[in-house]
């Protein structure tokens, strides 16, 4: 699994001399693979995903998102629009989860949507297409998903739908992968990139730089581990309040 770096430093910090394990390094993308990317504003990204597999006849394709309900909303955005396309995801059953596999692989369905966690492992013949809905916060995902296509040999795509707020993680991919995708329409200006800075300086400065984004991770992972106590606890007393009275056998009949 990939680290980013805000929790490699925030271990760094809290750890006394981590060691850290890297089983295989980051491999560059396959050269089979052509890296397309399209810059818009954020509202027309649905609108643009649907153009972009019907107009380019797009047969069979998996796209990305950040999270579980992302992917069950692009899914359902994709079928209304009369693409068949089906969400896979740590939430859906084990069942579910392979019906829609097995879907894609069958090509019944066309678009397979699905998050980073619950991709893995998919293996999928002359897969043609990978998009990415959403850009991966950590470059070395974006390797991995676009690896997906562009197997044995084969020629595959990768699309990226990057909105303004994406610039700095395109500028991350670019340095991992040392190579610079093809922008389609009109690229992002120095301008943009300096805008995008801008703010995510103004966010750190709101936060309190990295020490104060330090402490609200910690104090995040904090409310996560009670959380999950406080849970624990209320299964027990539900566990214990559901289960039915019983009249001890009497001892002698």
């Amino acid at each position: 699994a990939t680290v980013p770096n805000e929790i490699r430093s925030m271990a760094d910090n809290l750890l006394k001399e981590p060691v850290s394990v890297n089983v295989t390094p980051v491999a560059a993308p396959a050269e089979t693979v052509r890296q397309f990317v399209y810059h818009v504003p954020k509202e027309q990204k649905r609108f643009l995903l649907k153009k972009v597999i019907e107009e380019e006849e797009i047969e069979h394709v998996l796209v990305f998102t950040r999270t579980k309900r992302g992917a069950d909303r692009v899914a359902r955005d994709l079928t209304k629009s009369g693409i068949k396309a089906e969400s896979i995801h740590g939430d859906k059953s084990q069942g579910a989860r392979q019906r829609a596999l097995q879907g894609f692989k069958d090509r019944t369905v066309r678009v397979l949507v699905a998050t980073d966690i619950a991709a893995r492992g998919i293996d999928v013949a002359q897969l043609s297409h990978v998009i990415n809905f959403e850009i991966p916060e950590v470059a070395e995902t974006y390797v991995h998903r676009i690896g997906r296509t562009g197997r044995a040999g084969k020629e595959g795509t990768s699309l990226s739908i990057v909105t303004p707020d994406d610039l700095k993680l395109i500028k991350d991919i670019e340095k991992v992968t040392g190579e610079e995708p093809q922008w389609i329409g009109d690229p992002p200006t120095e301008a943009d990139f300096a805008e995008m800075k801008q703010k995510r300086e103004e966010m750190m400065a709101r936060m309190g730089g990295e020490e104060g984004m330090r402490k609200k991770m910690e104090a995040m992972m904090r409310d996560s581990a009670t959380m999950a106590s406080a849970g624990e606890k209320r299964q027990s007393v539900a566990a214990i309040l559901s289960k039915p009275e019983t009249t001890p056998a009497p001892l002698l009949r």
